[in-house]
């Protein structure tokens, strides 16, 4: 495997883009600060003040279309047994803390046969910007965390520990943060409110409007704070 760490990065996901098309080997990007990291649609993703960046090459979940599933459930699980620090999903793929503020995003590319999978985690995050108000963190305090070693461990937790669709599917429902609670869906001819029923078997959301449900395969959703 390459493993390219750095102390600043413009963006792990282009730089492991442009690596996977050079080398054949998997490929492992991490920094200690992302300038102009990435997110779903175009977003651009906030790095906090103490946060794990990270982008590697691997293969897609039996589905296809499961794997920002697969790859957010064995986020939060490698979370869990390295901090102690529980999460909860927002889909498809957003990490948010216990006080129901993001701390974590996952961005899936192509690269030829081979995916890349950007994941941002916000360790912690002194002062949160006025117009971010559902940026989090999983600690309210620095930590001692070296971000190269944990980058490492964290791509080969989820290399190893891979899942068929089904355990991806239930796992992601368990964890899920706005399971059975009405949403704002937004999409591109406009939004409205509807209850969140839970992930189909492609992943798709399925939300319940007038009494009936809807798939949705591509829509922005916005919960309700607490």
């Amino acid at each position: 495997m390459i493993h390219v760490h750095r102390s600043q990065c413009e963006s792990t996901q282009k730089l492991a883009i442009e690596l996977s098309k050079q080398h054949s080997e998997e490929v492992l990007v991490s920094c200690e600060e992302q300038i102009s990291g990435e997110g779903q649609r175009g977003k651009e993703w906030h790095s906090a003040d103490q946060a794990i960046a990270i982008s590697f090459t691997t293969w897609p979940s039996d589905i296809y279309s499961l794997s920002s599933l697969e790859m957010a459930v064995l986020t939060r699980q490698f979370l869990l047994k390295k901090f102690n620090v529980s999460t909860q999903f927002k889909w498809p793929n957003d990490l948010f803390n216990m006080d129901r503020k993001k701390c974590g995003g996952i961005l899936i590319q192509n690269s030829g046969d081979r995916l890349v999978v950007g994941i941002g985690i916000n360790i912690y995050q002194g002062d949160i910007p006025s117009e971010l108000t559902q940026m989090g963190s999983l600690f309210n305090s620095p930590q001692r965390v070296d971000i190269e070693t944990v980058s490492k461990e964290l791509r080969y937790y989820i290399m190893d520990n891979r899942m068929p669709s089904n355990t991806i599917l239930s796992q992601w429902e368990k964890h899920c943060l706005h399971l059975k609670e009405e949403i704002e869906v937004i999409e591109s001819n406009g939004k409205y409110r509807a209850k969140f029923k839970g992930v189909g078997e492609y992943g798709q959301a399925i939300v319940e409007l007038d009494g009936k449900n809807t798939e949705l395969f591509s829509a922005s959703l916005v919960i309700d704070p607490r």
